[in-house]
Formats: C-alpha cells, structure tokens, sequence
C-alpha cells in the first residue's frame, strides 16, 4: 500500500497514492463495521472484563463513595449500573449535608456507548497498514499500554461526574450555590466530543511511534510498483516551520 509515514531531517515525509487513499478509506471502513458487530455480539463477556477495571478507576478518581458497576439488562438494551454508597458525609449547604453510609440512587450508561472508545481505537490501530510483523507487534504493544487511558477517562468518569452532578442538582434544589466540580467540566468535555477524539489521538501515536521504532528512515512504498496514469503519488513535507507539497510527475520514485 502506497502510503508512508517517515522522518525526514526534523519533520516528516508522506507518500500517499491516491488510489491506495481510498483503498484504505474502504479498509477502516469494513474494519470498523466487523469490530462493530463483534461488540455488539459480545458486549456482555466485553463488559465482564471491563467492569473490575471500572471499578478500580472509579475508587481512584474520588473518595466519597464506593460502587460496584454492574452490566443489567433494560429494555432489551444491556446497560452499567452503578449504585453508590456514600463513605462521608457530603456537605449541600450549610445546615444540609447527606449522611454517611446511605445508598444513593442507581446511576445508568449504556453499554453500546460504553464500547465506542474500543471500537474507535481498534479500528483507527488496524486500519493503517504495517511494514513487518515486528512492527505490528510494537504497534499491538503500545495499544495495550495507552488503552487504561481510553478506559479511565470515558465510562468510569463519566459514572463519577453524575454522581457529582446529582450531587451539585441536589444543593441547588435547597437554595446553596455550588461550584462546578472538575471531573464534571471534564467528562462535559469528554462527551462533547472528547470520547471520539482520545482514542483516535492514541491510535495516531501509536502508529508513529511503532513506524519511528520499526522502519527508521523513509522507505518509499511505490518501489516496484507500476505508476498508474490515473492516480499520480503525491508528496507531502511537514518541517518544524513550513509546510511543502509537491506533485510528482508520472513515474517519478
């Protein structure tokens, strides 16, 4: 495939066909589309093994409570339900706070929307084509170390930032004012767009870094290959302070 990610001084060096831009638009595509439905079929075994981490993820980003995140099912639609327990009192105004040790209302996220973050970085990791299987290896390395990020800052925020937000509702229903807490400006932003962009910004690095690692310098990818009258490679040089684009003539490597 006649695409290239490489080094070139300080900057960067893409060789794109454009016939093989769009082969690679149809192949995350129908990747996609097969990482899709293999959620969905088996999103209930997915959620079995994402739940302990939810859990530990939700422990580690506040101490006011303690929940155990369960997969249910609603409506023929599977669900996580997280059912808080508060471990401190938390202060509404100031002659209302909710008592210790009390069992706060259920709290929702579905599972489809859940496994949007996997399904984004699965794909976006697969879909870019690798020189060897040495780099396919880094590229599946790197994955499994940035994926606790993916995970921790999409569901188990966004299940924290609602118990908060109640908590914020509840106060201003008894007349005190109350700050925005921080986990609720950050998954606001994180469901704002912030769950699509994250996994996408760690399938970018992972790609670059494994091509950094496994292929070094640049390795032209039309070496060999027949130049097509149709479809002319074009060359693109990012540097640190410029931007050059250069079309190549036919049959130019």
């Amino acid at each position: 495939m006649a695409l290239l990610l490489g080094s070139v001084n300080s900057g960067f060096e893409v060789f794109v066909h454009r016939g093989d831009l769009f082969r690679l638009c149809l192949r995350m595509l129908a990747i996609c589309a097969v990482v899709s439905v293999v959620t969905v079929l088996a999103q209930r075994e997915l959620m079995a093994c994402l739940l302990p981490c939810f859990n530990v993820i939700i422990r580690l980003l506040q101490s006011d409570f303690v929940a155990s995140p369960r997969a249910v099912e609603m409506h023929n639609e599977w669900m996580i339900q997280m059912t808080p327990f508060l471990l401190r009192a938390v202060s509404l105004s100031d002659q209302l706070a909710l008592r210790r040790f009390v069992e706060l209302p259920p709290f929702f996220v579905g599972v489809n929307h859940a496994l949007v973050p996997l399904v984004l970085l699965i794909t976006a990791v697969t879909s870019w084509p690798f020189a060897s299987s040495r780099e396919a290896a880094v590229r599946a390395l790197l994955t499994l170390l940035g994926l606790p990020l993916v995970v921790a800052l999409t569901t188990p925020l966004l299940l924290v930032a609602r118990v908060q937000m109640w908590i914020v509702e509840l106060a201003l229903q008894h007349g005190a004012g109350s700050r925005e807490p921080a986990l609720v400006s950050a998954a606001i932003f994180m469901e704002s767009g912030g769950r699509w962009l994250l996994p996408l910004t760690v399938a970018i690095a992972c790609v670059a870094v494994s091509k950094r690692l496994c292929v070094g310098g640049a390795v032209h990818p039309l070496k060999g290959r027949r130049p097509s009258t149709f479809a002319r490679p074009v060359k693109v040089v990012f540097a640190p302070v410029c931007v050059e684009a250069v079309e190549m003539p036919p049959g130019v490597r």
